[in-house]
């Protein structure tokens, strides 16, 4: 308990030490596991992370908490049939949980079953009215090209206290698809834009925030500054994570840099990131005119038949 409370204080020392003293006592704790993959997760060490909570689950196969974090690592690097399963198994042993459906809609919708997503985001939200599953809901929306939906939904999840910077970035991306909202777009970004300059000041080296800034400012028009963001982090840093890397080449298309974006497609392809996704994003609308996009698209596919 302490090392989980030194954790939630950001003392990473403190917190293993105290950790590694809780599994000398008794090594098949899954708790202690769990929350020694916690601390692991907070270091950016994700696969010993993944060990962790595996570790865990071992112990104890019905350990929804570390079912649902093990899930999100898959997740994070485009292993979407295995954070189904993870999903999946969550919900069966919470089925009154509003987390295990928000998380497999989620899946859902990146594998291309929307209708699927979208059921279990209601689900989500029959259970608890929260900001997250509004949030969900509105990238769903997006996706399906209801933009003016997608708006209100994210609208709502800053209504229900979620005023993070991802929403008003995603609220801002809805406003850029509708006809006269330009204005309200670009005040939502430069709402997101403040909060992610704010956070990094407190975390200057976290790369998920430099990625989201490098786009924020990319939508923003403003190239170059997007640019030199995105260029100041580092390939190891964005390692085998497939959404940045996507946000990455988002930025480069949206600042001019085409044949950057199209040497980046490939490979993101190949590291299983889903190319429904790549299909229904409106902001791709320009490169999925360019012969090469086809010309790469059709490569990885047939890589993927082999």
């Amino acid at each position: 308990s302490r090392g989980l409370a030194e954790l939630a204080a950001g003392n990473w020392e403190e917190s293993e030490a105290n950790l590694d003293q809780a599994l000398k006592l008794d090594p098949s704790n899954a708790k202690a596991l769990y929350a020694m993959g916690l601390l692991r997760q907070a270091q950016k060490r994700i696969e010993d992370a993944q060990g962790f909570f595996e570790r865990a689950l071992a112990e104890d196969p019905d350990y929804w908490d570390a079912l649902t974090e093990l899930g999100a690592i898959h997740y994070t690097a485009g292993r979407y049939k295995e954070a189904q399963e993870a999903f999946l198994r969550t919900i069966e042993l919470r089925p009154d949980s509003h987390i295990g459906y928000r998380n497999l809609g989620g899946i859902l919708m990146l594998l291309g079953d929307l209708s699927g997503a979208a059921a279990n985001f209601q689900k989500s939200l029959e259970i608890r009215p929260e900001a997250a599953a509004y949030s969900n809901l509105g990238t769903l929306q997006f996706f399906r090209g209801l933009y003016a939906e997608s708006a209100a939904a994210y609208e709502k999840a800053i209504e229900l206290g979620a005023g993070d910077y991802l929403i008003w970035a995603n609220l801002g991306d809805a406003y850029r698809q509708l006809p006269q909202s330009a204005e309200k777009a670009e005040d939502a970004f430069q709402i997101a834009i403040q909060k992610m300059r704010e956070l990094l000041e407190e975390t200057p080296e976290d790369p998920t925030l430099i990625v989201q800034l490098a786009v924020a400012l990319a939508k923003s028009g403003r190239s170059q500054e997007a640019l030199q963001v995105a260029e100041s982090v580092p390939d190891s840093a964005v390692g085998g994570d497939v959404q940045l890397r996507y946000l990455l080449l988002l930025t480069d298309e949206l600042a001019g840099e085409r044949e950057k974006a199209l040497a980046s497609l490939g490979g993101l392809l190949q590291a299983g990131y889903p190319l429904q996704m790549l299909k229904n994003d409106p902001e791709l609308a320009e490169i999925r005119k360019d012969p090469r996009y086809h010309r790469i698209v059709t490569r990885a596919a047939a890589q993927d038949q082999r």
